[in-house]
């Protein structure tokens, strides 16, 4: 059956998260706290302590999503990271966001491998491709800034009520593609097998489990 749709997942399919952007991030947030007169009198964490709540925050996010296959709003997500810390959800704030946003553009996202932008690209002349994929605790609107060609389109959790590994979410994707004929058609690429693997084969897509950076260059070959 002829492929005619590529799905691809964002994170550590794409690319992964800049070490460097998690470094600034909890020095800036610690920084906005003590600004903010945010600390409660008898807190006030280290930079690493910061980070190790929000690695913590992120897991559960990512946990609660997984089993209940619904998406958490990414203000939600910051708020529930507040609370971990003791802090406020009043200094949960625009100035917040915009630096989360300003060091997120600054620190960008490593891509995966080398060829991995050329070759979705090089797919983009042939197939329809959509970045289909969870946002994890950055929001769609940042993560759209990382436009590959222009040609490919975006569906993210945060656009739906869903998020992987819910099939609810795959339906949605092929809901609004009128020209996907059947799900035959279809192949999605993702890195983890229980939140893309496992929902697309269920759902009588085509899967390919992209296990390290070096398997990108096994796709088109998988197409021919």
């Amino acid at each position: 059956m002829q492929i005619t749709h590529i799905t691809i997942d964002f994170w550590n399919t794409i690319y992964k998260s800049n070490p460097d952007f998690a470094k600034h991030r909890n020095d800036h947030v610690r920084q906005y706290f003590i600004d903010s007169n945010a600390w409660p009198s008898n807190i006030e964490l280290t930079v690493g302590e910061i980070g190790e709540v929000y690695q913590n925050t992120k897991a559960l996010v990512n946990q609660l999503e997984f089993d209940y296959g619904k998406s958490i709003p990414v203000p939600v997500k910051h708020a529930m990271f507040f609370g971990k810390l003791g802090i406020d959800t009043k200094y949960l704030t625009a100035e917040y966001f915009a630096i989360q946003a300003s060091l997120f553009k600054k620190y960008p996202p490593l891509v995966m491998h080398k060829d991995t932008i050329e070759i979705i690209s090089d797919l983009s002349k042939e197939y329809a491709v959509t970045i289909l994929s969870n946002t994890g605790m950055v929001s769609n609107s940042l993560l759209r800034n990382f436009i590959i060609d222009g040609e490919e389109e975006y569906q993210f959790s945060d656009d739906s009520v869903f998020c992987k590994p819910s099939q609810a979410f795959f339906t949605e994707y092929s809901h609004s593609m009128s020209n996907l004929k059947q799900k035959q058609n279809w192949l999605h690429i993702g890195d983890d097998y229980e939140r893309d693997i496992t929902p697309a084969l269920t759902m009588g897509v085509k899967a390919f489990h992209l296990t390290k950076p070096e398997d990108w260059l096994n796709i088109k070959t998988l197409l021919l």
